[in-house]
């Protein structure tokens, strides 16, 4: 930077920030359920500007997403899902399904899930995406293939992705608090 700039320079640089959201989830039977949330982020605006006399708001994003499982037989699930988010003058909606095929038992226990499926991010991407649920551990590997004006600067190369999720009770089974029920992934 030249000379005039480093002074107004940060030397730290911290913000608080607060974000909120509600899910409602809902299974009518044994075969069906489904999940609607909404979220906003950064609801307090925080500064987040490197230079010490500026004033650059952080915009405010909000999320909405619908989910849902629909078991097609006692071994195959549709795994269907949406989200919407705005920030400022940016959105994105992405929509996609899984396919879920059951390799293992009928109980959380003894869980063992082979899902493949596919996602759709406008004007952007598609991603195709293979996910493993081992009991309460899923491990998901995806790759976004870029479809978008970008696809002439990208060369046609998208980004990997490799995930690990635990979706275990937050109590032990000895506890007496009694567990919450939450969507089924």
């Amino acid at each position: 930077f030249p000379d005039q700039f480093e002074s107004d320079i940060a030397d730290n640089h911290n913000y608080f920030n607060f974000s909120a959201g509600l899910l409602w989830f809902f299974q009518p039977n044994n075969t069906v359920n489904m999940n609607f949330g909404g979220a906003m982020h950064n609801i307090i605006r925080p500064n987040v500007s490197f230079f010490d006399d500026a004033d650059e708001e952080l915009d405010r994003r909000i999320t909405a997403q619908f989910g849902s499982q629909f078991k097609v037989s006692n071994k195959i699930s549709l795994v269907p899902s949406l989200m919407f988010q705005k920030q400022g003058p940016s959105q994105e909606l992405v929509i996609g399904t899984f396919l879920k095929y059951n390799l293992g038992g009928y109980t959380s226990m003894d869980k063992l899930n082979l899902q493949l499926g596919a996602f759709y991010r406008f004007s952007d991407a598609i991603t195709p995406v293979v996910r493993v649920d081992i009991r309460d551990v899923s491990i998901i590997t995806s790759y976004d293939i870029n479809v978008s004006k970008l696809t002439a600067a990208s060369k046609g190369e998208g980004g990997a992705e490799i995930s690990l999720t635990w979706t275990g009770l937050i109590w032990s089974t000895r506890s007496k608090a009694k567990p919450i029920r939450c969507p089924i992934l």
